[in-house]
C-alpha cells in the first residue's frame, strides 16, 4: 500500500511532505502534508478448508490524513481548503481502479491486497491544522 502511494505521488508530480508510519517526521510548517497508515481491523479469517494451504482472508484499512494549515496564506491558495481537497483526491485516485471499481495490488504471486474504492471524509478543525481522510478499506488473502 505504502509503494503504491509512493508510486502514484510520483507520477502524479506531487511534492507535499508524506509521513509514513514508523518513520522520523517534522511536521512541516505553513504547508499542505499527508500523514499514512495501514492498519488491520481484526484477526485473519480462514475462507478455504485445508490445513498447510488454507486461504486466510486479512480485514483493514489504509488511511492517508491530508493536512492543511487553518491560516492559509491567500498567496498559496484561495485561503480555503481547496488545496486539501485537492490532494486528498490525488490520493483518491491512486487507489481507485479502472471504471470507478475495486483495485487489485499484486504483491506476490498468491498474494494479492484488493482495495474498495476510496472515501474522502471531511474531519475538519484539528489543531492548527484542517484535515481531510481519504480511507481505503482493503483486503488481503494469504495461503498458509
Amino acid at each position: 500500500m505504502r509503494d503504491r502511494l509512493d508510486a502514484g505521488w510520483v507520477t502524479a508530480a506531487r511534492t507535499e511532505p508524506i509521513k509514513h508510519e514508523n518513520t522520523r517526521f517534522e511536521e512541516p510548517n505553513g504547508v499542505v502534508w499527508v500523514e499514512f497508515g495501514v492498519f488491520e481491523l481484526d484477526s485473519a479469517s480462514q475462507v478455504t478448508v485445508g490445513i498447510n494451504n488454507a486461504l486466510h482472508r486479512h480485514v483493514g484499512r489504509a488511511v492517508a490524513s491530508v493536512f492543511q494549515p487553518i491560516e492559509w496564506d491567500a498567496s498559496n491558495s484561495d485561503g480555503g481548503t481547496t488545496d486539501a481537497e485537492a490532494v486528498a483526491d490525488v490520493v483518491r485516485l491512486i487507489f481507485l481502479g479502472a471504471n470507478q471499481e475495486s483495485l487489485v495490488i499484486t504483491v506476490a504471486a498468491n498474494h494479492n491486497i484488493y482495495c474498495r474504492p476510496p472515501a474522502i471524509d471531511t474531519v475538519g478543525r484539528v489543531g492548527a491544522w484542517y484535515q481531510h481522510n481519504v480511507v481505503v478499506l482493503y483486503h488481503r488473502d494469504a495461503i498458509g
